[in-house]
């Protein structure tokens, strides 16, 4: 096995150190990224004629990539319930059908409809901290699927991309308008996209990839069984006001 940036420091153990420097997102402009490439879902993001007819009676003639996604996420939001204490695999018919999910659910079926309607959006996911007004100056946990989230962007024309996060705006009430184009800095991404191919190719498509992969014999490692991920870390600054404190 192979480990970028790492050291062993024991048996069965890899640690790896990263200085990560984490600021609030809004939209912001890059035209390096090619928005036909994000136009293709995912195997588990497929709309049937349900999605399909909710998305038309809900978007009307609407064409406005801004306008759509407002309307998409304002309806997704109070349409489904954030599931504490479970993980999901992220499937856009079940989210629909069922209402309830976590951050992968709540995506799925945002992605499926803004495709479906034509406009680029790009999957993300990484490890959740702690929002700044319950951030300590140092900690140490577990990073399983519960810790983990995901996040979207929008392409919104001219090289504009616009992040949003629905499941966390059900989940926090209070920051349900904050999370329609603005991501806050209490996360670090680990991947872009879904149904990825690593380096050596794995045996199956990695559905989403927010911390460690692990195949042995050529078969998927279970988490919490095979392996664990702990995460440590501590801020060595903080730069200007917490626009997210609460």
């Amino acid at each position: 096995m192979a480990f970028m940036g790492g050291k062993s420091v024991g048996k069965g153990e890899i640690q790896m150190a990263f200085t990560i420097k984490r600021k609030q997102e809004r939209g912001a402009v890059d035209k390096t990224l090619l928005p036909e490439r994000f136009l293709e879902p995912a195997e588990w993001e497929i709309w049937n004629d349900e999605i399909a007819r909710f998305a038309d009676e809900l978007l009307g003639r609407e064409r406005d990539p801004f306008m759509v996604a407002k309307k998409v996420f304002y309806a997704i939001v109070d349409m489904m319930e954030f599931a504490e204490g479970v993980c999901g695999l992220g499937v856009s018919t079940l989210a629909f059908r069922q209402k309830v999910g976590r951050s992968d659910e709540f995506h799925a079926l945002f992605r499926s409809i803004l495709l479906y309607r034509g406009i680029p959006v790009i999957w993300e996911e990484g490890i959740m901290l702690p929002y700044p007004s319950s951030l300590k100056e140092s900690d140490t946990f577990e990073v399983n699927c519960l810790k983990t989230l995901s996040w979207l962007r929008f392409y919104g024309g001219e090289g504009r991309w616009i992040p949003v996060d629905l499941a966390e705006a059900r989940r926090r009430p209070d920051l349900r308008d904050f999370y329609f184009g603005r991501i806050p800095p209490n996360r670090i991404r680990m991947s872009r996209g879904r149904g990825m191919d690593l380096v050596p190719k794995q045996s199956v498509p990695v559905n989403t990839f927010p911390y460690t992969y692990m195949e042995i014999d050529g078969n998927p490692a279970i988490y919490g069984h095979h392996y664990r991920n702990i995460l440590t870390y501590r801020i060595m600054n903080l730069e200007g006001p917490q626009e997210v404190s609460p």
